[in-house]
């Protein structure tokens, strides 16, 4: 049977470029390869081949030669092209989590601080040089690169994975290899920065253990989170809402001590387990003690909110028989101070205690539907607030307590015995997970003065603001 017209051609050309075929195939494929394990024993090794395709070649037909030399340059022209893109890319590449190291540095090439993001490099350098240097941290991994809402940096360390992290050209924090091991340990083994966020500060030494505060980002804040580890024991993610109820309730140097257990399910919501009890947080995001928890619904209501506008003596009322109010509602004519905190951040507010009890406290707050899509209208809840009293820096006095927007948020206290004419402060913290309104006295009164930490917003709204007033019941008669 004849063959077809086309198949003839196809046998007549590969008659003539056959052996320019084949020398391609071989020498395009061990480009390839060698490009692929980009190491030295490959590169060598492609050499080899190429070498000896060339030698084959010529002893077998000089048209194959000047073949196999045609190839050779176009080979090594897309080969060319291909180290020139990784150059030049290679610095946008983002590195891993810590303990990672994208793009790796070359052999014999020690990395220094900060490389490849300029406007960092100074503080990269500054931490790097206060960790020891390059005797305790060694040399880059690879360039320093964006990972999730910060810049990061990972070290070959001499006792393993290292990091420098920094959310701002400011400030960079170093994350030796202890501490890098025990935060990949501690939130769900990686991805840490963007989960967590970045490190507030460097990893400290606290009795019994070991504490790393997280959460910070270059954008978008996530909150007070910390890591912990009792002793050289396992390390435990104690995230936001969970740390700001905790830290309330001291901390690991408090009654509940370390944490012995990640975040589980618990009936319908979420709980945590400490050496000396648990933590458990509501769908809607208010933290209990296990004593809370327990309780009957009615030994924990809060009371019913007031009107927005009021200062407190109606609605949601303190017992009647300690009745004496520290109202900054009733200061505006100094001028008041509006503010919209964070979610975790905190302000406190100095008052002079007027009788020897505080049996509860308060705050009217609201949230903004312009900064948070889950604020709703007026009297529906967004979440919790703890609200405290404090002796100087000690926590007298504290209750966690539901919100309901642009309403008188508060609860019991105690009775808490406090002395007449001395200054006492209600801190107020946002656990809520939103940002949250309050309104305060500006700084303008020693006496009175407010303590903000982080504030999105500060400014007089003037008198028609909304009732956002911080006060303290402690009446008596």
């Amino acid at each position: 049977m004849p063959l077809p017209a086309w198949w003839a051609r196809v046998r007549a050309w590969l008659n003539t470029h056959g052996w320019t075929l084949a020398i391609g195939l071989v020498v395009g494929g061990t480009v390839v390869v060698a490009a692929a394990f980009d190491s030295p024993f490959w590169m060598v090794a492609a050499a080899v081949v190429i070498v000896a395709v060339v030698v084959w070649a010529g002893g077998r037909r000089r048209a194959a030669l000047s073949d196999a030399i045609a190839v050779l340059t176009v080979a090594g022209m897309l080969f060319g092209i291909y180290l020139g893109a990784r150059t030049f890319f290679g610095g946008a590449e983002a590195p891993t989590p810590p303990g990672g190291s994208v793009p790796a540095a070359e052999p014999g090439v020690c990395i220094p601080p900060g490389a490849g993001q300029p406007d960092y490099e100074k503080a990269f350098t500054a931490a790097f040089r206060a960790a020891g240097g390059q005797a305790a941290l060694g040399c880059g991994k690879g360039l320093a690169g964006r990972w999730g809402d910060g810049v990061s940096q990972s070290f070959q360390s001499p006792r393993g994975i290292a990091t420098i992290a920094a959310v701002s050209p400011d400030r960079a924090y170093v994350l030796d290899a202890d501490a890098v091991k025990c935060i990949n340990e501690a939130v769900n083994g990686g991805e840490t920065f963007p989960t967590a966020g970045y490190p507030r500060g460097a990893p400290s030494r606290i009795p019994g253990g070991l504490r790393i505060d997280l959460g910070a980002g270059a954008t978008a804040d996530k909150g007070a989170q910390v890591v912990l580890r009792r002793g050289s024991g396992r390390c435990y993610w104690v995230s936001d809402p969970i740390w700001p109820r905790y830290e309330q309730l001291g901390g690991p140097s408090g009654p509940y001590g370390f944490p012995t257990s990640p975040v589980h399910s618990f009936q319908d919501g979420l709980r945590q387990d400490f050496e000396h009890g648990w933590l458990y947080r509501k769908p809607g995001g208010a933290v209990l003690t296990a004593d809370e928890e327990r309780a009957a619904p009615s030994s924990a209501a809060t009371p019913a909110s007031p009107t927005a506008g009021t200062t407190g003596t109606a609605g949601a009322q303190p017992p009647s028989d300690r009745h004496v109010s520290y109202d900054v509602n009733g200061d505006r004519a100094r001028g008041a101070l509006s503010i919209v905190v964070r979610a975790g951040g905190y302000v406190t507010q100095q008052f002079v205690a007027a009788s020897s009890t505080v049996t509860w406290a308060g705050v009217i707050a609201g949230c903004d539907p312009g900064l948070t899509a889950t604020c709703g209208p007026d009297g529906t809840s967004f979440g919790p607030l703890n609200v405290q009293i404090l002796d100087d820096t000690r926590v007298v006095a504290s209750a966690q307590v539901d919100t309901t927007n642009n309403g008188t948020s508060g609860g019991a206290l105690g009775p808490v015995t406090v002395t007449p004419g001395r200054r006492y402060v209600l801190r107020v913290v946002n656990a809520s997970g939103i940002p949250v309104g309050f309104y305060f006295n500006r700084n303008a009164d020693p006496a009175l003065d407010t303590v903000i930490s982080g504030a999105w917003h500060r400014g007089d709204d003037g008198p028609d603001a909304l009732d956002l007033a911080a006060l303290v019941d402690d009446r008596s008669g």
